[in-house]
């Protein structure tokens, strides 16, 4: 269905910035049941970090950060992350978010996995990703400009109900009987002019695609997306959220 735009829905400052986050090969990587390899065995698509923040320095910018990430296991790790990104950019807790792209095909990002294959790589890696993450937003609040952002709004056949219930236990398959939320948000963050800044994409489907085929590092669903829509001339860096995805796959994956 193709997507019907809004009026825009924000006027004011945006700044954009991105970083790779490609994790070392070797690392561990053996995150969910379907998963056939404990380490990063190659990079099949850079992994990449986009920040957006939005607003003047008067009421406090609102700051986006997106990672093609898998999630957090524990508060520890989420929170001195969180603590790092609020002490760089002097933000309030509530200004930040960060939003991981629930990739199935990235590292472990929990310190309690250190003794796994590759896991005395994963203590460098938040080190890394530490530097990478204050940098990036540094650089988006750092680049604000005027700007609008305007919707879209349509619909995407990808995602199917995944919940289905056979003899009376519950499976992870597609259940054909279940509708799966099919909306689909796009937002483009644009000058005044119409020079296209950064691109938000927000849909609800678990990125599982390719996910247990290799044992390489990739964004999945959402990598392959933004390739897509950085292939657009005038396109931006691309932002993701996930929405309510717990009983929603790919048609395939």
């Amino acid at each position: 269905m193709p997507l019907r735009e809004t009026e825009p829905g924000f006027a004011g400052t945006a700044g954009v910035a991105r970083r790779d986050i490609t994790p070392p090969v070797g690392i561990y990587a053996r995150n969910w049941g379907a998963a056939r390899h404990d380490v990063a065995e190659g990079v099949h698509r850079r992994l990449l970090a986009t920040a957006l923040a939005l607003g003047g320095d008067s009421g406090g910018p609102l700051l986006l950060l997106s990672l093609d990430l898998g999630w957090w296991r524990t508060d520890e790790d989420e929170l001195r992350m969180r603590r790092a990104l609020l002490e760089r950019t002097g933000l309030d807790e509530s200004r930040l978010l960060v939003a991981l792209s629930h990739t199935h095909a990235g590292p472990s990002i929990c310190r309690d996995d250190r003794v796994q294959p590759g896991g005395e790589l994963i203590e460098p890696y938040l080190e890394f990703l530490e530097r990478e993450l204050s940098e990036v937003c540094a650089e988006a609040l750092a680049g604000r400009r005027p700007a609008v952002v305007t919707w879209g709004v349509g619909r995407s056949p990808l995602a199917r109900d995944r919940d289905l219930s056979e003899g009376g236990r519950q499976l992870c398959g597609f259940n054909p009987e279940a509708p799966a939320d099919d909306t689909l948000v796009v937002g483009r963050v644009a000058t005044p002019g119409g020079a296209v800044l950064a691109t938000l994409v927000n849909y609800a489907c678990h990125p599982t695609t390719l996910a247990s085929t290799t044992g390489c590092s990739r964004p999945t669903t959402w990598g392959r997306c933004a390739r897509l829509w950085r292939a657009v001339p005038g396109a931006r860096p691309a932002s993701s959220c996930r929405g309510r995805r717990a009983s929603s796959a790919p048609v395939r994956g």
